[in-house]
Parts: C-alpha cells; structure tokens; sequence
C-alpha cells in the first residue's frame, strides 16, 4: 500500500490522509457560502475537523457528498422498483456485491 505524502511545515505536526480531506479533491472550483447552523451542529462538526485534522470546510463537504450519494441511490432503488427494500435486504445486497 502506497503511502501519502505529507507536507512538512516548521513548528506544525504533518496531518494524515483523512476520509473528510479525500472526498473532496483539491482542485475543486468552490464558492463561499454563510450557513446558520445549531450550536450542537457546529460543535460536532468543529469537533470532527479538530479530529481529523482537517477544515471545517472538507468536513461538511464531505458530509453533502455522502447525501448526495445516498440520494442518488434512493433515486435508483425506486427506478428500480424498490422502494421499500429493508436494511437488511440492502445489507446483503452489498455482501453479495462484495464478495465477488
């Protein structure tokens, strides 16, 4: 398994690939947005980002990705005509599909 590269910075710990900074690549064309979020919201995701050692910023964009994701797959399950298919039908659905 290859290993990330990380930057060397003076007086700043190297930080680990994290899952928040992979989702999202580098180069992505962004826009700044202002949201009002819970002060619980904003705790978990600064909480999050500390842990991760990664932005706030990739966290929640993180975040967004895997909404859309899980959008996307209801969008083809009901395509699909299964709209009502159970957890643990959709659980081994992902063990048959891994398997291979």
């Amino acid at each position: 398994m290859a290993q990330a590269r990380t930057r060397k910075v003076a007086g700043k710990k190297p930080r680990a690939p994290t899952e928040a900074r992979a989702a999202v690549p580098s180069r992505v064309r962004a826009d700044k947005l202002s949201v009002s979020l819970a002060v619980e919201d904003v705790k978990w995701v600064t909480h999050r980002a500390k842990r991760l050692g990664t932005s706030v910023s990739a966290v929640i964009a993180s975040a967004l990705a895997e909404q859309r994701r899980a959008e996307a797959r209801d969008a083809l399950l009901s395509e699909l005509g299964a709209d009502d298919i159970s957890a643990a039908d959709l659980d081994a659905a992902r063990r048959e599909a891994f398997e291979a």
